[in-house]
């Protein structure tokens, strides 16, 4: 984390060149983004010649949500760059019919750091498209439970690094409303279980479509 804070330092230090004659500004904002959805699944029977396989319903609820407040700076009228705070929490459950307890239950809670950068396509429109690259630190602590009362712990740390495609737009002079379209981005993990010390390290590419999910923001300028 300390890495991030200097790093956002050493920028801030460098961008004081640019546009000299324009003058900056702070933003204050946030953004909150999220998915909620549930799958049921019918009973199904299997005929076989000797017997049938039953294979009871179930029901599979998912809720994952992001809040991030910023803090930015406009460096000039096509850029500002800003340090965030990422938090977050997800739950799962899948309940199996006839069983009155859930079958299987995950919580787990997102905190961590971020800088990023914004670039203004537009900027002298009322309706503004930028491109934001970013870098993020975040850990995730959560618990399963599977077949209650077997409850396991885990935890991952998490580096991730990515580009977005965005909107804002301008109610007033100081107040903006934001929504981000599409990212894509890398993503390094290493995940562990309090049974199992031994890190899993994993690292991913990921695109996502952010407009099929919850995923919008405001911000004040002054």
């Amino acid at each position: 984390m300390k890495k991030l804070v200097y790093l956002f330092l050493m920028l801030s230090f460098v961008v004081q060149g640019q546009e000299a004659n324009t003058p900056h500004r702070f933003v204050l904002g946030g953004s909150l983004s999220g998915v909620s959805n549930t799958v049921i699944a019918p009973e199904t029977i299997i005929m076989t010649p000797t017997f049938d396989i039953i294979n009871p319903g179930s029901r599979n609820s998912n809720h994952s949500f992001n809040l991030s407040p910023y803090f930015a700076w406009q460096l000039n009228p096509r850029s500002l760059f800003g340090l965030r705070l990422n938090t977050g929490f997800g739950l799962s459950r899948q309940k199996t019919d006839g069983i009155q307890e859930p079958t299987f239950k995950s919580n787990s809670f997102t905190y961590g750091l971020g800088l990023f950068y914004r670039y203004y396509i537009n900027p002298a429109n009322r309706l503004r498209v930028f491109v934001s690259p970013s870098v993020n630190g975040f850990i995730t602590n959560g618990t399963v439970e599977q077949r209650a009362p077997s409850l396991e712990e885990n935890r991952s740390i998490n580096f991730s690094t990515g580009i977005s495609l965005g909107a804002t737009f301008s109610i007033t002079e100081k107040w903006n409303l934001l929504v981000n379209i599409w990212g894509v981005g890398f993503n390094h993990s290493n995940f562990r279980t309090a049974s199992d010390p031994e890190s899993r390290i994993t690292n991913s590419i990921n695109a996502s479509f952010s407009l099929s999910r919850i995923n919008f923001g405001a911000e004040y300028s002054f």
